[in-house]
């Protein structure tokens, strides 16, 4: 008799844990772009110093935000003009590293450089799978850049 009753409630388990919807809940797949990734500074602008705007294409370098899931980003230069290999320079320069964290549209860069360190807070104002836009966090200033993937 007791396996009997054992043998009911567990086929009564099973027939509540089959019941439910027909359909499976279908999962909303907004993509939610990711600061996560390699970025190349393409323009540095200063909205307030006169509208000083720095295109950075046809410099000899490519200044690379590289943003790690880890929490770690490094900023570094590439050298793309041949001359400087040729000058027995290294490839990339490093030219700072350190910790990030984003809250919404700010993104804090904790960088450390040897024995001193500070950080940088940005306000990111737009962000898709191509395009990282940042603004300083200071109004005086007005400093936007902007990155593309790399």
């Amino acid at each position: 008799m007791k396996i009997f009753s054992i043998l009911v409630l567990c086929g009564f388990f099973m027939q509540l844990a089959g019941c439910g919807s027909a359909e499976p809940e279908k999962e909303v797949s907004e993509e939610i772009p990711s600061i996560v990734r390699k970025w190349k500074l393409q323009t540095h602008e200063n909205k307030s110093a006169g509208g000083d705007k720095l295109d950075l294409a046809s410099q000899p370098t490519n200044i690379i935000l590289s943003v790690r899931p880890e929490g770690y980003f490094v900023i570094y230069d590439t050298f793309t003009d041949p001359r400087f290999k040729t000058a027995g320079l290294n490839r990339i320069q490093q030219r700072s590293k350190g910790q990030w964290k984003q809250e919404g549209d700010k993104l804090t860069l904790h960088h450390t450089l040897g024995d001193s360190s500070y950080s940088e807070e940005l306000y990111i104002t737009r962000l898709n799978k191509n395009t990282l836009v940042t603004k300083g966090k200071d109004e005086k200033s007005l400093i936007y850049k902007t990155y593309g993937g790399y």
